[in-house]
Order: structure tokens, then sequence, then C-alpha cells
């Protein structure tokens, strides 16, 4: 299956869950929310890789985790703006690399515990809803189910997709989400990851 396949049909099918998401999102903005992703800089603010979601301090050091994956624990404070209490470094991540172009391939790497079943989604937008607690980055009018496996012994999941070979295809920004299903039940959101595809 192609990225843009997926996309497309996900598109169609998903017309009802940006009006869930919304209720969702609007009860648990006064919680506590746990955020999974990579902490960068944009100038002056720190911001959460591949989201619209701009970091501030509420007791953590941003600083000491610029440049890693982390857990991070806080509350939303306004849209799209987070206070981290507390940033923990973490290694199961959510990874998209390889020749993203048009005709070419998108390599898929979500690395996590032996066993663990994951499911990645992927958006042709960003978005930041809250679900349960967790964040959830992807566009919701966009968000299409992409794949699901099962993370190996040697604990990374790889899977190649390919990108058809459609110029119209060019400069689109796609963006990648992955959920880790827990034993017994529930589940976890993870870091979010993007990608253009290139002429």
């Amino acid at each position: 299956m192609s990225i843009v396949s997926s996309l497309a049909r996900g598109a169609r099918l998903s017309r009802t869950a940006p009006v869930a998401l919304l209720v969702l999102a609007s009860l648990a903005s006064a919680q506590t929310v746990t955020l999974r992703g990579k902490v960068e800089d944009n100038g002056p603010q720190f911001v959460l890789s591949c989201t619209p979601v701009t970091l501030v301090s509420g007791g953590a050091n941003l600083a000491a985790v610029l440049g890693q994956d982390v857990e991070a624990v806080g509350t939303v404070i306004g849209p799209n703006l987070f206070s981290v209490a507390t940033a923990t470094p973490v290694t199961d991540v959510l990874e998209v690399s390889g020749n993203v172009q048009v005709g070419g391939t998108a390599k898929i790497e979500v690395t996590g515990p032996a066993g663990q079943v994951v499911k990645v989604y992927a958006a042709l937008n960003d978005g930041f809803f809250t679900v349960k607690s967790m964040g959830l980055f992807l566009d919701t009018a966009s968000l299409s189910f992409l794949l699901q496996g099962t993370i190996p012994a040697a604990g990374k999941l790889q899977v190649t997709l390919n990108v058809p070979n459609d110029p119209v295809l060019a400069d689109l920004d796609v963006f990648f989400q992955v959920v880790r299903l827990q034993a017994g039940g529930g589940f976890t959101l993870g870091n979010s990851d993007c990608t253009t595809i290139q002429p």
C-alpha cells in the first residue's frame, strides 16, 4: 500500500472523528497530560518536533533535553501551548527516513520492547488534541491508518513504503504518529515524525 492511497482512503472514512476528538480535547485541557516527542528550539521557543506545540517550562529544564525524544508531563495552558513539569528522555520512538521522493520509498522505524504491537497513522497536516490525557498530533480531517506491526526481538520494527511516481506529490508534507497497544487493553500515543516528499 502506498502512503497516498492510505491517506485518501482515511480522509473518506474519518468524517465524524474530528467532532469526537474535539470534545475529548476540550474536556482534557485542564488535566495533567503526557506528550511524547523530540524537543527542538525554534528561535527563542522550544517546540515539540513535527507538531504545532510550543513548550514552556513549568519546572522542567527544557534546554537540558534539547534534541532528545522525551516523555513530557504537564498541562495545556493555551492553544498549542504546553507547560512542561517534567521531561524524561525515552528511546522507544517512531522515525521516518529513506529516499522520500516521488517514485522513492519511505522507511518507517518504530523502536520499543520486543512483542509490542504498534500502529502508525498518517495525516496531511499536524494538529494537537488531547485524548485520554495524551497528545494526538495529527490533523483529524486527513488522519489515516497506515500500518500495524509487532516489534521483533531486536527491538526495532522496520517497514518500507512506496511513494507513487506522481509529480503532483512533490513538496507534500506528511505527518506520522505511533500508537502503542498495551497488553491487556489500552494504548499509548507516542511521538510524531514528519517528512516532505521531494520531487
